[in-house]
């Protein structure tokens, strides 16, 4: 038998991942005194997509709205010490930027060509790196079939994992209540949002919030929540295999220049956090071991003298209409926000959707961020955002 418990919030988030906990730290920064309860169902985080992230940050993306975004994310990580609590006398900085590079054939050339051109425009001053020029920049020759690259001087590498701790530290701090729960449904009446259900994780309890603001941060589950309200978002599951190797810095490795970001054509990616090489790979296959030493292979002196330490999966939610998140209030359920959709870059974009969400729930005169092109309602009117799949 389940007991039940009926429990009140003034805003309520699903999903605890750096999305979900954005929203929540901006509510508080905007000045918002009410009950925050952010619902998480595996604080361990073993199977989102937060603590498995590569943390590549990058500014490159084809549409303008995506790029502005993903400047204020920039800028908030650049300065990461001003908003969260770091542990004094580390190694390293959260944010390193050691730079971007997307690595160009005959599969996404003209795509990255394209986005090169229209960066300019908007300010940015991406690099466009001829094949000549890549043996400087990386330290190694790369294989034939590599025309080139966009490289972003800037950009680079966040410690994710430290990051989502100092953030969750920041939460505690500013009274955001964190609660480890399973949502089983978004209760909607006359397209109104009236509550959610939950069963409590660990306890055989079942509770009922009663709140008048829901954020859907869910990631992959977000869409099986959000159809029950009545709200169809064409979100996929997507998974990636994300490997973990030993990085032997030997007298030969120490000369080389400082390996930025790596994203390969076939959505690769690769990334140097310390002495920890991470390789990450499309996943769904029985071969995803082989794809990775196949990258392996191809990182020239980085992928010498390097041990496998371990090997997971992490599961991404891709819009798959447009490969741009969804992001704003649901149309058929008032109270229902959604956070959705962000393929391999929601870490870069939290900061923004944390701000630009925030500012809206609380009806803010002044919106600083261009969220009205991610809203739900896009989808009934096909207003489509041009972005392109790179990973």
């Amino acid at each position: 038998m389940f007991s039940r418990r009926m429990l009140s919030a003034d805003v309520l988030l699903v999903g605890g991942g750096i999305v979900g906990a954005s929203v929540a730290y901006f509510l508080r920064a905007l000045g918002f005194t009410g009950r925050i309860v952010l619902v998480e169902r595996d604080f361990a985080f073993l199977w989102g997509s937060t603590r498995h992230s590569m943390g590549g940050i990058r500014r490159c993306f084809l549409s303008q709205v995506n790029v502005r975004l993903a400047q204020f994310g920039h800028e908030v990580y650049r300065d990461i010490d001003r908003y969260l609590p770091f542990d004094e006398g580390a190694d390293a900085p959260p944010f390193r930027p050691v730079g971007y590079l997307l690595l160009a054939d005959g599969r996404n050339w003209s795509v990255l060509h394209a986005m090169h051109s229209r960066l300019r425009t908007w300010g940015l001053v991406p690099e466009w790196v001829g094949r000549e020029a890549l043996p400087q920049l990386l330290g190694w020759e790369p294989e034939e079939s590599i025309v080139g690259g966009l490289y972003c001087p800037g950009d680079g590498v966040l410690d994710v994992p430290r990051v989502h701790a100092a953030l969750y530290r920041k939460l505690k701090e500013l009274e955001v209540e964190a609660v480890q729960a399973e949502v089983e449904r978004v209760l909607v009446e006359g397209g109104r949002l009236v509550g959610v259900e939950a069963v409590l994780v660990g306890e055989r309890a079942r509770v009922r919030w009663k709140v008048p603001r829901v954020v859907l941060a869910a990631g992959a589950w977000s869409p099986k929540l959000a159809a029950a309200a009545g709200e169809h978002l064409p979100v996929e599951s997507r998974r990636r295999a994300v490997y973990s190797f030993a990085f032997e810095r030997n007298e030969a490795a120490k000369s080389l220049p400082p390996l930025p970001f790596l994203l390969f054509p076939g959505g690769e990616m690769a990334v140097l956090r310390g002495e920890e090489l991470l390789l990450s790979v499309p996943a769904g296959h029985a071969r995803e071991e082989e794809a990775a030493l196949a990258v392996l292979r191809r990182l020239g002196p980085y992928g010498h003298g390097t041990r496998l330490l371990s090997g997971r999966t992490a599961v991404h939610d891709v819009h798959v209409r447009d490969y741009s998140p969804i992001v704003g209030p649901c149309p058929r359920a008032e109270g229902l926000w959604v956070a959705a959709g962000f393929g391999t870059y929601g870490v870069g974009l939290a900061p923004a959707v944390g701000f630009g969400l925030a500012e809206r729930i609380l009806r803010r005169r002044r919106e600083t961020l261009p969220l009205d092109f991610l809203t739900p309602s896009r989808i009934m009117r096909a207003a489509w955002v041009e972005e392109a799949l790179l990973s």
